[in-house]
């Protein structure tokens, strides 16, 4: 009997392994949204805008993350070929 306690005690808080893989298929989405809302602000301000030092920041954490997930630019970089 005590055994079957300990079970649904453990079942009803959750695990961190649950929640860790219920993050890792978030983030993805959430990127994803994040980097196409940003892309449009970039787009209604133009080309010769000069984003602040916030605005920097926010474009090269969104890169990394990027880069990180595999979702970074297409291009392959080459040698001298």
């Amino acid at each position: 009997m005590a055994r079957l306690n300990r079970i649904t005690k453990t079942a009803a808080r959750g695990s961190r392994a649950s929640k860790f893989r219920t993050l890792m298929v978030l983030a993805p989405v959430a990127l994803d949204l994040i980097t196409r809302y940003r892309a449009s602000q970039k787009a209604k301000r133009g080309r010769f805008y000069q984003p602040s030092r916030r605005e920097k920041m926010l474009d090269s954490l969104l890169d990394q993350a990027n880069r990180r997930f595999g979702r970074g630019n297409n291009t392959k970089r080459r040698g001298f070929f």
